[in-house]
């Protein structure tokens, strides 16, 4: 993805099965757990961070510089009927506002 018209760096989508979560403590306790995580295994510093809700599924949106360096990642994370998703963008610092980023996170839908 190089060139004028890519503006972010990656792209990433994923999802875990986690059935035995149901109480709004253990689902925000999975929230800090991957937060911690991830700030742990990129060495991030968080610059934003914010808790949310999504097709009445609870979220957060974290958003990261990566180890001391011009790379910016945007995480949205979710929860809801036992499926944990996860959303990434990694950009480069200036491109906070940039109108890729959000196209990506708008097409994603949590269905019945």
């Amino acid at each position: 993805m190089q060139g004028k018209d890519h503006v972010n760096l990656a792209y990433k989508l994923d999802y875990l099965y986690l059935n035995d979560i149901e109480e709004k403590e253990e689902i925000k306790a999975l929230f800090n757990e991957q937060r911690e995580y991830i700030l742990s295994a990129t060495n991030a510093k968080i610059e934003f961070e914010k808790v949310m809700e999504r097709s009445n599924a609870p979220g957060m949106h974290l958003y990261l510089t990566i180890d001391d360096s011009n790379i910016k990642t945007h995480y949205k994370m979710f929860y809801k009927n036992g499926i944990f998703y996860s959303l990434v963008v990694v950009t480069e610092e200036g491109n906070l506002f940039n109108k890729e980023f959000p196209l990506f996170f708008k097409s994603f839908e949590i269905l019945d």
